[in-house]
């Protein structure tokens, strides 16, 4: 089906793209569009958010991007005999030459190691001896896991999940923290923590140290990033505290957090 749609976790947010009966979560109706289960086909807006996001923190990082990335996908593509979806295509396209923004726990996998099973193409991995592969569904593009080291294994659709373009522009921004010259991680306390839209009053506090980024529609977590300062926050909000990932290239940013949190709105978090 191609039209109009919401996605739980996503709030009030209308994109516009194919959708499927099995995505469908609550068909609203009154002339709003359905609500989706948030491990959905992703629209090409969110792609392009995507793609967009991962070019600003590459530039952040100065990643260098791989020159080769069109050619691998055309010898992908020859080699399983399918075109790749355009959310796939569209992430190595953006991705520097070594992938260090799509996760060190969960890796991309190169174009050479993609794979079709069951007509799913496998792009991530998790694990070394127990392998978890997720991939994209080739004919209704949401996404599945597969544990490779469970015999009879069949890939499974878990409704709760990020969808592709949403988990990819998370990990970026926790890679990308975690790569920068300085890296802290705070626990927010006090208001506006327990209030149901504490994320969005989060944002505006923080104004202008750094801003939510506008691809990445996810209520109860935002990603937040100053370009002048080179800084990006990942910031998720809980019912009795809530935690913020700040990595920057200037030592002022965290000084100027504390100023606007206050002596007792925050506490560092020691890194295990």
């Amino acid at each position: 089906m191609y039209g109009e749609y919401r996605v739980d976790m996503q709030g009030n947010k209308i994109f516009e793209g194919e959708y499927f009966t099995s995505e469908i979560l609550n068909k609203a109706g009154n002339g709003r569009p359905p609500q989706l289960f948030q491990n959905h086909v992703n629209c090409q807006e969110e792609i392009d958010n995507m793609t967009k996001f991962i070019e600003i923190v590459s530039q952040m990082l100065d990643l260098q991007k791989n020159e080769n990335a069109a050619n691998n996908i055309e010898q992908a593509e020859t080699r399983l005999h399918l075109k790749l979806p355009e959310t796939v295509k569209a992430l190595y396209l953006a991705v520097d030459k070594d992938y260090i923004l799509t996760g060190t726990k969960r890796r991309l996998l190169k174009p050479e190691e993609l794979f079709v099973k069951d007509n799913v193409l496998a792009v991530l991995c998790h694990g070394k001896r127990k392998k978890t592969y997720l991939g994209i569904d080739l004919v209704e593009h949401h996404s599945l896991l597969w544990e490779e080291s469970v015999p009879d294994s069949v890939w499974e659709y878990e409704y709760c999940m990020e969808s592709f373009c949403e988990m990819i522009m998370q990990t970026a921004a926790m890679e990308a923290i975690g790569r920068m010259p300085i890296s802290q991680c705070y626990r927010l306390k006090g208001y506006p923590t327990r209030e149901l839209n504490a994320c969005a009053l989060f944002e505006e506090s923080f104004q202008p140290l750094f801003v939510r980024y506008q691809g990445y529609y996810n209520w109860s977590c935002s990603i937040m990033l100053n370009q002048e300062t080179k800084t990006i926050a990942w910031l998720r909000a809980g019912e009795f505290a809530s935690d913020i990932q700040i990595g920057s290239k200037n030592p002022d940013v965290i000084e100027q957090l504390k100023q606007i949190r206050g002596e007792n709105g925050y506490a560092e978090k020691k890194k295990k």
